[in-house]
Formats: C-alpha cells, sequence, structure tokens
C-alpha cells in the first residue's frame, strides 16, 4: 500500500503529530510505503526532521527526489501532454508565453495546467491567480522589504539588513536571521554565497506590489 500526502510540509499544522504516525508505519507496517511532496523543500525538511535527533523519523531510510527546473523545450512539452490527458484546447501562443513567464519552475506549470485545466480559467485568469497566491506573503511588511532589498540587489545578509532597518527601524540580529531563513526554507529566496530571487513569479509580485 502506498499512502501520498501532497504539500506535506502543511502537515506540522495539524493537531496530530503525523511525524510520529510515519515514523510507526515505517517501523511495524513493512507493506505501507510512504510518498510526501512539498514546494517549500526548506520546511517538508524540516517537518521530517530526518537528521535531527529529537524528531521521530531520525535515522529512517527516505529517498529525495528533487525536481529541477525544467528546460524551455521540456516545460513546453509537460504543459501540452497534461492538456492532452484532460482533452483541453489550449494555444500554443498561451503554452508558449506561460513557460516564458514561469520559467520552467515545476511547481507553477503545474498550477497553471490545473488552473487551466481544471478550474477553467483563461490563460490570463490563471496567471492573475498564480501572482494573487504569492502577494500576501509579500503584504507581510518585512518579509516583503526583505524581498525587495533582495530585488533591488542587496545580495548579502548585511546589506539587506540594512536596507529593512532603514524601512522599519532597528531589528535583532537573531530575529532578522530568521526572517531570511524563513523566506528560504518557503523558497523565495536562494542562497548559496548571496541570497537572489530566483522564482519569476515572485520577481513580478515585487516589481508589482512592493
Amino acid at each position: 500500500m502506498t499512502i501520498a500526502f501532497d504539500e506535506a510540509q502543511c502537515l506540522r499544522f495539524s493537531g496530530l503529530q503525523y511525524d510520529g504516525l510515519i515514523a510507526y508505519a515505517i517501523d511495524n507496517l513493512p507493506n505501507v510505503t510512504f510518498v510526501l511532496t512539498g514546494s517549500e523543500v526548506g520546511m517538508l525538511h524540516d517537518f521530517l526532521g530526518l537528521d535531527n535527533p529529537k524528531k521521530p523519523l531520525f535515522g529512517r531510510y527516505a529517498r529525495e527526489i528533487v525536481l529541477e527546473r525544467f528546460s524551455r523545450d521540456k516545460s513546453i512539452d509537460f504543459l501540452i501532454k497534461g492538456f492532452s490527458e484532460l482533452s483541453i484546447d489550449v494555444s500554443q501562443d498561451e503554452i508558449e508565453d506561460a513557460v516564458e513567464k514561469l520559467d520552467g519552475i515545476v511547481g507553477w506549470l503545474t498550477m497553471y495546467g490545473y488552473l487551466r485545466g481544471v478550474r477553467k480559467l483563461s490563460h490570463e485568469e490563471a496567471l492573475s491567480e498564480l501572482l494573487n497566491m504569492v502577494r500576501s506573503l509579500v503584504r507581510s511588511k518585512r518579509y516583503g522589504i526583505i524581498l525587495k532589498a533582495v530585488s533591488l540587489g542587496n545580495e548579502r545578509w548585511s546589506e539587506i539588513k540594512e536596507f529593512v532597518e532603514s524601512k522599519t527601524g532597528r531589528i535583532n540580529d537573531a530575529k532578522f536571521s530568521i526572517l531570511l531563513r524563513n523566506l528560504v526554507k518557503y523558497g523565495y529566496l536562494d542562497k548559496i554565497r548571496k541570497y537572489r530571487i530566483q522564482d519569476p513569479i515572485v520577481r513580478e509580485i515585487i516589481r508589482r506590489y512592493c
């Protein structure tokens, strides 16, 4: 038996200790397999706690599959095949426009397909709905200002903090670090050596509303 949870990081908000239930099933029900998916990778890792000795799933075997951005051709093919399975007629121009705006991010391509194929929204309505999904976070005062700082080229911790403090006043270093870390966990910021906004939907929201 396979049990699947989509956006599994949201289970942390439940009153049930799902990580404990999953750990029990792994230990005692060998014929049960769990598939957990999530768009907020950092939050999903925190929820599972596979490397945290204090969490129920610590030490359990897990196979991780990371979906990288699709190429332009793969993105187009992904949408064409999805719409074909739903018997939905979507023009090539609209598919190519969606691919250009969504930049190969699998989650957004999937959501666009859902909005067009299942909810029957128009091309423009579907793209607008995607923007609305991110807008609430950006409207959170400090998160929005942090993202605005990065969008203006402030890519280092100290530069971003200086920008935020110029807009909101002094903020404790530890609290500021938590805010930045949350944005990375939620997938709104990427950090290798510097902080950057890779998601085109987030970039568009920042451009429009910040």
